[in-house]
């Protein structure tokens, strides 16, 4: 009778062992069907969607006046560099017409460019990441028709830009004020948004 009591409490406890294997069991298959599921897009959170309509609305029709610094970068046959303070700097111009977000992290900029002896109009898909709450125009070897391959970081503030940019063996840094008129400002809050030109990224 105590033989058959100690048998009886074994076959319970190894009942309860595989019970409990199969329920581990049972939990890591669930999990590992979730993570091989296809991740859905999540909309933007109503603060983010309040940042890009805030921004859209500053970048539109807008004019970025400023300057930029351009020298070449330091090889190791050259080390010499002009200090920061003697870079001559020269003046930029970027007049925008709609800017809205057409995907993802990817914007469109309708852009008039002048710098130096360059005048060109053209619009830009260009990448806008988020530090926080403040935008970055963001470019990494963006080809630009008619000006070039360009990377780039340009920070928007309040009525300011600032940030770096460069071109294979040169570059430097650019800043300046953005510029509104109370007229451009009452056209951007009647302007209905329109549609985008299609526009394939390699």
């Amino acid at each position: 009778m105590i033989v058959k009591s100690v048998v009886n409490s074994q076959n319970s406890a190894w009942a309860a062992i595989l019970a409990a294997w199969i329920s581990i069991l049972f939990v890591s298959l669930s999990v590992a069907a979730q993570d091989d599921a296809p991740s859905q897009p999540q909309p933007p959170p109503p603060q983010q969607e309040a940042r890009e309509k805030e921004f859209s609305f500053l970048m539109s029709q807008a004019t970025l006046i400023g300057r930029y610094t351009s020298e070449p970068f330091e090889t190791e046959e050259k080390k010499e560099t002009i200090p920061a303070l003697e870079v001559p700097q020269q003046s930029e111009r970027y007049e925008l017409g709609v800017v809205q977000k057409i995907g993802g992290d990817l914007w469109l900029f309708d852009t008039r460019i002048t710098y130096g002896d360059h005048d060109i109009r053209l619009p830009l898909p260009l990448r806008v990441l988020w530090a926080g709450d403040t935008p970055v125009i963001t470019l990494d070897a963006t080809k630009v028709p008619g000006l070039g391959t360009f990377s780039a970081r340009v920070m928007i503030h309040s009525d300011r830009y600032c940030g770096t940019w460069s071109a294979g063996d040169h570059g430097g840094m650019l800043s300046g004020r953005i510029e509104r008129s109370q007229k451009t400002d009452t056209k951007n809050k009647e302007h209905k948004k329109v549609q985008p030109p299609t526009i394939k990224i390699k």
